[in-house]
């Protein structure tokens, strides 16, 4: 997905009906977006997705940090942080812009001023060796309000990794949107009968995941979208003692 400004445009698959049209950026084939209360049930609505032009003025100051997981140990990691500047109908705005990223607590950034390109200022977050912490960022250019992400969680890498959690979670996926991959996690409390399947928005069942007995503790895995369309999909976690789906959403 090229960075732009795209029309997303949910659909109702049985009338054709038009729910809802929003206006969405893609940020370096990252697109921030939050699924809208949906009216019917979710396996009837659909997207179309339309690239549109930027806009011009600009009136907002953004920042896009898409990882959850920070970890910190004895060589930094480096993170990708970006900063976007939108107009008031929320499009991309082409003007060179200079940005400054300011990042107070654990780490620093690659690069403290960055020019946008095609309205997006591209730099990367490192975290450092003083263990786990917090971090908080602020961006600012000039003639915008500044925008600030507050106390991500940094966690020690090296920790112990064999702490059997105290609940069942289903984690969101990462990255969400994703194109063709994505990773998705889940804890265990308890040894368990597991079954993690994806389901397209009809309920078909086109991949399953995980089916079998699994021991107390947290597990990753991916799933490779390859040969499917886009699309919003669901995946559902189901054990003997709990249930639970999410919702993530294909981009190609």
């Amino acid at each position: 997905l090229q960075t732009g400004t795209y029309e997303l445009e949910w659909f109702n698959t049985w009338t054709g009906t038009v729910e809802r049209r929003d206006t969405a950026v893609s940020v370096d084939g990252i697109l921030p977006l939050t699924v809208f209360d949906m009216p019917t049930p979710e396996r009837d609505i659909a997207f179309k997705l339309h690239k549109i032009e930027n806009g011009e003025t600009a009136t907002s100051l953004n920042i896009l940090f898409p990882n959850n997981n920070v970890t910190t140990g004895e060589i930094p990691l480096a993170y990708p942080l970006y900063a976007y500047i939108t107009d008031e109908s929320g499009r991309l705005v082409d003007a060179e812009t200079q940005v400054t990223f300011t990042i107070t607590g654990n780490g620093s950034v690659l690069d403290q001023t960055v020019t946008t390109v095609n309205g997006v200022a591209n730099n990367t977050y490192i975290s450092d060796n003083s263990g786990p912490s917090f971090f908080s960022v602020t961006v600012e250019a000039i003639g915008l309000t500044a925008a600030s992400l507050n106390d991500v969680a940094v966690t020690d890498n090296e920790a112990e990794t064999d702490d059997i959690p105290s609940n069942f979670i289903l984690h969101q996926n990462y990255p969400n949107p994703f194109n063709p991959s994505t990773v998705i996690s889940y804890q265990l409390p308890i040894n368990s009968t597991v079954k993690l399947s994806v389901y397209d928005i009809s309920g078909r069942e086109i991949s399953t995941l995980v089916d079998g007995v699994q021991s107390a503790g947290t597990y990753e895995l991916s799933f490779d979208a390859t040969g499917v369309a886009s699309g919003v999909y669901l995946y559902r976690l189901t054990t003997d003692a709990f249930t639970q789906t999410k919702r993530m959403l294909l981009l190609k």
